[in-house]
């Protein structure tokens, strides 16, 4: 039937393992993204986990990267993947690839709402140690916000140091 997304997320993928310097591959993959999104949807809802729809949408994310690392959608697809697990409360592992969008594209976006995401989660894990080296470390990133954002991240600074402190 049209809405079963197993079958086509593995179709798609299969495609791609075919050939994946095909002209249809990346199309395939972004329609694995989007069978696996759906996926997510019919899942349940786990906490601090994510769901098999969720893993399939980020191998299928991996992929597109690994394959079109220089893409239009490039930048989006890795600030998505690290949503993916920041709102599953997975912090840690979010930062990772919220890191690689800021390094990527420093001016984009998306680079400057994971660096806000990246200091929000370590700062809900209250690692006050890593927020003001992160704080730091994003204040010496050429192109990365505006100077509101740069005050913010001087202010994030300051207040984890004194946290890291007590």
């Amino acid at each position: 039937t049209l809405k079963d997304y197993r079958t086509a997320y593995t179709h798609y993928q299969m495609a791609v393992d075919l050939n994946p310097k095909a002209p249809y591959a990346k199309f395939c993959v972004k329609s694995a993204v989007f069978a696996a999104q759906e996926i997510a949807k019919k899942d349940s809802p786990t906490p601090n986990a994510l769901t098999e729809g969720e893993q399939l949408e980020i191998s299928a994310i991996s992929r597109f990267l690994e394959l079109w690392p220089e893409d239009k959608d490039t930048q989006k697809m890795r600030f998505l993947k690290a949503y993916l697990y920041y709102n599953k409360g997975l912090f840690k592992e979010s930062i990772p690839p919220f890191l690689e969008a800021i390094q990527a594209d420093p001016g984009s976006k998306e680079a400057q709402q994971a660096a806000t995401l990246i200091l929000d989660s370590l700062t809900l894990m209250q690692d006050w140690e890593s927020l003001k080296e992160t704080s730091q470390t994003l204040l010496h990133i050429k192109g990365l916000g505006n100077a509101v954002f740069h005050s913010q991240l001087k202010a994030i600074y300051r207040h984890a140091r004194k946290m890291a402190k007590a």
